[in-house]
């Protein structure tokens, strides 16, 4: 399963999108915690491209500097 925003185009190129996450309201954060695990694990599996976990760990690191100011 991808995230929807990283699904290649016909043409078979990912393109590049920017993660820019809202703050978590105080009821969102199971969900947020669930997103933290789930690029971080994406960032880890070697099974994912190289390329792609780099975008997953960033996406992790953003989401995280988001839910700590919310």
């Amino acid at each position: 399963m991808l995230p929807m925003p990283y699904a290649p185009l016909p043409g078979g190129e990912v393109p590049a999108r920017s993660f820019e996450p809202p703050l978590p309201r105080p009821p969102q954060r199971p969900a947020c915690e669930a997103a933290l695990a789930f690029w971080a694990h994406a960032a880890a599996d070697t099974r994912i491209g190289a390329d792609f976990r780099a975008i997953c760990a960033a996406n992790g690191r953003r989401l995280r500097v988001v839910a700590e100011h919310a």
